[in-house]
């Protein structure tokens, strides 16, 4: 939530018709992405929620998870940015209870990152062992867990927020700004311990599950493979971190050039949020051969396959005659 005005002046700067342009291409941007992204989300989860086997591994359950957290987070802060970007009120209670999810779910993200790194660990380190602790309930309490761990900063965050501002702000229309306000300087505080922990903690559990995962696909001579892929597997969740940890910058950028440049907060939603949203899960989901596959079936039916291969052969045969 925040001040119209100010808000007024960050998105519509000017009633400009560059000002209008740049606004509308952004939303089409956005839509056009979204609706791609919401395409391969429900491809992927369609393939975990049908198939029993894949449905019963705690690695697939927890990407389940990521996809879908990212799917509600990114829908919730379009509608959010695009209220903000043209000016429209909405009701604090319902503005702050976006603000909240979309808070939690920033932190969940890289906790959730954390555990599928650990269950790849287990997988490889302790292949024994890895039915016992990587099961669907271990790994539903799990996800819960970061739930609750995610929502107590965030609780407190606000708690102290209302009690200064008080409850006569609940009862009226205001921007609303993806970003919680802040008010006071406990409040920063309490992010900036929040957020550091959070991706310090998962920057240095992802590090160390890549380094022993490396070490025991060295020393092992069969299924090398196998150990070698978890490792760049793990590799790929230290990817998904820096992007997750990318929006960070945001502040800087919108401290030091939005007097040089206009749209800076509009940029900053697209190349800094929304995109990195967008690109973590489908990367790991297209690298994984159980989608992989089932995407290009659907992509590309085999009646497609067979008539390209027979235009492919027609066409050569064309060539080699003349």
């Amino acid at each position: 939530m925040a001040n119209g005005t100010d808000l007024l002046a960050q998105f519509s700067i000017t009633n400009s018709k560059t000002g209008e342009i740049v606004r509308m291409t952004a939303l089409l941007v956005m839509l056009v992405t979204f609706c791609i992204f919401l395409y391969f989300a429900l491809l992927l989860l369609s393939v975990i929620f049908a198939t029993p086997h894949v449905r019963e591994q705690s690695r697939y359950v927890l990407f389940a998870h990521m996809i879908i957290n990212d799917t509600v987070s990114l829908f919730i802060s379009v509608f959010q940015f695009v209220a903000a970007m043209y000016s429209i009120p909405i009701p604090t209670v319902i503005c702050w209870v976006m603000i909240i999810f979309g808070k939690v779910s920033f932190l969940v993200t890289p906790g959730n990152l954390a555990v599928m790194s650990l269950e790849r660990y287990v997988a490889i380190c302790h292949p024994l062992r890895h039915a016992e602790f990587c099961t669907c309930q271990r790994t539903n309490a799990a996800i819960l867990v970061l739930w609750g761990i995610g929502l107590v900063p965030v609780a407190l965050e606000f708690i102290i927020m209302g009690y200064l501002i008080g409850k006569s702000v609940l009862s009226v229309n205001a921007i609303c700004y993806w970003l919680a306000p802040e008010v006071n300087r406990v409040q920063t505080i309490i992010r900036l311990i929040t957020d550091s922990v959070s991706f310090t903690s998962v920057g240095l559990v992802i590090f160390y599950t890549y380094i022993r995962v490396l070490l025991v696909a060295r020393r092992m001579t069969s299924g090398k493979s196998t150990a070698s892929k978890a490792g760049k597997t793990v590799l790929l969740h230290g990817f998904q971190l820096l992007l997750c940890m990318s929006s960070f910058t945001s502040t800087i950028t919108e401290t030091y050039l939005i007097a040089y440049f206009a749209f800076i907060r509009i940029t900053n939603f697209l190349v800094l949020f929304f995109l990195p949203k967008i690109i973590s899960p489908l990367v790991y989901g297209m690298r994984e051969e159980v989608f992989s596959k089932y995407v290009k079936k659907r992509l590309c039916p085999p009646r497609g396959r067979q008539l390209f291969k027979k235009r492919k052969v027609f066409s050569m045969n064309g060539i080699s005659r003349s």
